[in-house]
């Protein structure tokens, strides 16, 4: 309207098509705040990876923050915007991939089969105890070459100790 030449004023026909479009682009704005807030309200105990930086963090959302129009999530003690957000887990899904990434770090931990020994019994029935206590659904994310090494690591425990 600012750029109206004001010898030829637009009629009052194209003022309106003007004010509608105003009209629709504020509905179109407020339409997608709400949406936003609606989506950050449906997260909160929903478990959440975020990409900050490069770098994932994840967790579960303990509540959502709104600041000038942005929506921010708490996750882990720490506020994310919600831009960060890259995936929306099933808790039961969040819990497998957590549970299989604990088997991980533990068999990590033990040496190869070559290099073990009778002192490293307990740490083998320990790893499989954690795998044992995992449900079907969590083993099934179970890298299979850290399950392949716990077997190979109680078959030499097995020979090591003398049992059968």
């Amino acid at each position: 309207m600012q750029y109206q030449d004001p010898l030829e004023p637009t009629d009052n026909t194209e003022y309106i098509a003007q004010l509608a479009t105003f009209s629709q682009l504020e509905a179109t704005q407020n339409l997608s705040d709400t949406i936003t807030q609606d989506m950050g309200n449906n997260l909160v105990g929903k478990y959440v990876i975020l990409d900050v930086d490069g770098t994932n963090v994840s967790g579960k959302v303990d509540y959502v923050m709104y600041e000038n129009g942005e929506a921010y999530v708490a996750v882990n003690d720490g506020l994310y915007s919600i831009a960060d957000l890259d995936t929306v887990a099933d808790p039961d899904y969040y819990e497998a991939v957590e549970m299989a990434n604990m088997f991980t770090s533990v068999m990590a931990k033990l040496p190869d089969a070559s290099k073990i020994t009778a002192e490293n019994a307990e740490a083998v029935a320990e790893a499989r105890a954690v795998f044992d206590a995992m449900t079907t659904y969590q083993q099934n994310f179970v890298y299979a070459a850290d399950y392949e090494k716990l077997l190979a690591l109680e078959e030499k425990i097995k020979a090591l100790t003398g049992e059968a």
